[in-house]
């Protein structure tokens, strides 16, 4: 006890250290340590990036911290104007004027990230809402033509505005002025709600990623765009009208291009261009009901990868070349009943076209689609077919596995099947497809004889198919002779189920673990 005593009154002549008796030393508690503001010990440098994760209001009100602090924000790299939801008028006005004094305060030569984020209600009256467009236009062009001096690199700027877009069309989209496209430090721009109309030519030397949304879009003018941006390498359209035509030239770097619900679009023409790596297509919707916007073309010859995916309303698509292509994703479905005939030839004419594809991802409505040639016994689109991957994004009910059978069957060099039961698509009729046809077709699976080493199947509820789903396990174990490997996961983690939940799923567990394996060196993982 005395030698405890001494401890705690042991002390150095500078009183910020103790001595045990024996001369071992000791530190003061954490209590006894004055506190340190470690934040503002940081360079300015430092202190500038971590601003920049803030919203524009919030490192505004660091200034209040100390004087250090006063001027700090206005160096920061990245401002970030955002008002959530639609705002009224007054909402709106404080929110502008904080935008501008913020502006005319801001003293960095460099600006890396400039972001502005609001949507507002539209006056119902036309000359009101003329008047209110212009005042807001010539605000946010002297906002934009500041940050723009600043050398910005990334601008995004979003417009979310309550007007349907075929009621006024382009007197209220905001039109992007011509210094704006004379940036060359763009290296990112993003865009919703605005008109693109450059009256001279683009100068974007710097871009590389560009993405335009609801937009009035001509050809003329993206071909313009594409001209000015010879850097360019991320293209992103989502509900531009106008356009009905897409060429990349020869001389474009483009990799990534993704086409979104733009109705007018009949043609995507890459066939003189080799960077063109991935071409994304969703929900491409005939709004107008034109007969002349039902077909989609797609040429381009040295496409890697292509996804075709969303509901389509009556639009198709057509791949003129698909040579190239190592990856195909065709997740999309039609607004019609699955057996009307023109769709499924349709189909039936990209899944020929994808068929010496090494991975294929096919959604419920291509599955769909083959189970109802198995049944009728017609002729394959896949005979034939090279694929060594596929990811199947479809539920295991009673209508999947006639088409499970044709895949197994066409696929002779499958090495690995992927099944995603994330998608719950409707049930076809139960007298329909019998039980157990897996089991009771007269056909050789040669991928399960030679080839299919890895199962993976993902978001796994047998309950509410277990008997679909523990047949479908059982025959593949069952048949896989060069199985190496299968895992199932049930999408959701031990604890998230109840205590019935979980005796159910343990002897879930048992039953999977129990089933036979054709394969001696098979084993069963379950996550």
């Amino acid at each position: 006890m005395e030698e405890d005593q001494d401890y705690d009154s042991a002390r150095s002549d500078d009183g910020d250290e103790r001595r045990r008796p024996g001369g071992v030393r000791s530190f003061p508690s954490r209590r006894e340590i004055p506190g340190v503001d470690r934040i503002s010990d940081l360079s300015d440098s430092i202190i500038h990036h971590i601003l920049s994760f803030l919203p524009a209001d919030d490192a505004v009100r660091t200034s209040v911290l100390s004087r250090r602090w006063i001027s700090l924000w206005t160096h920061a790299p990245k401002l970030t104007f955002k008002c959530d939801c639609y705002c009224s008028s007054s909402t709106l006005r404080r929110f502008f004027r904080f935008v501008d004094k913020t502006l005319f305060f801001y003293s960095s030569s460099k600006m890396e990230k400039f972001e502005l984020d609001f949507g507002y209600i539209k006056a119902k009256d036309r000359a009101c809402a003329k008047t209110t467009e212009s005042r807001l236009e010539s605000l946010i062009d002297k906002w934009l033509l500041l940050v723009t001096r600043r050398h910005v690199e990334e601008l995004s700027l979003n417009f979310r505005k309550s007007v349907e877009i075929g009621n006024y069309g382009y007197r209220y989209l905001y039109p992007i002025p011509q210094f704006v496209f004379n940036s060359s430090s763009l290296t990112k721009l993003s865009t919703r709600d605005c008109y693109y109309a450059p009256e001279r030519q683009v100068c974007w030397t710097s871009l590389r990623a560009l993405t335009i949304e609801q937009a009035g879009l001509s050809n003329d003018m993206l071909l313009k765009i594409l001209a000015g941006s010879p850097m360019l390498k991320y293209l992103k359209l989502h509900v531009c009208w106008v356009i009905n035509s897409i060429n990349i030239s020869s001389s474009s770097v483009l990799e990534y291009l993704e086409v979104r619900d733009c109705w007018s679009i009949t043609r995507i023409d890459a066939s003189s261009n080799s960077s063109l790596e991935k071409l994304v297509l969703k929900e491409m919707r005939n709004r107008m009901n034109k007969k002349e916007n039902n077909v989609i073309e797609i040429s381009c010859p040295n496409l890697k990868s292509v996804e075709i995916s969303g509901c389509w309303f009556q639009r198709v698509c057509r791949l003129l070349d698909a040579s190239s292509l190592i990856h195909a994703c065709l997740t999309f479905q039609f607004d019609v009943e699955i057996f009307q005939f023109d769709y499924v030839d349709i189909s039936k004419e990209l899944l020929e076209k994808i068929k010496h594809v090494k991975k294929i991802t096919l959604g419920p409505y291509c599955v769909q689609v083959l189970s109802f040639l198995e049944f009728n016994g017609l002729l394959s689109p896949l005979s034939g077919s090279s694929c060594e991957c596929l990811i199947l994004n479809a539920n295991l009910n009673e209508c999947y596995p006639f088409g499970l059978a044709h895949l197994l069957h066409c696929f002779a060099t499958l090495q690995k099947l992927v099944i995603d039961m994330t998608i719950i698509s409707e049930d076809s009729p139960e007298d329909v497809f019998p039980e157990n046809y897996l089991e009771r077709v007269d056909r050789t699976f040669i991928c399960l004889l030679e080839h299919l080493k890895t199962i993976e199947i993902t978001s796994f509820r047998p309950y509410e198919h277990e008997p679909d789903a523990l047949g479908f396990v059982s025959f593949l174990l069952g048949n896989a002779r060069v199985l190496k490997e299968m895992v199932i996961h049930f999408g959701r983690k031990v604890s998230e189920f109840d205590i019935g939940e979980r005796a159910k799923l343990f002897d879930l567990t048992q039953k999977l673990l129990s089933l036979p394996r054709c394969s001696p060196h098979a084993v069963v993982l379950i996550d």
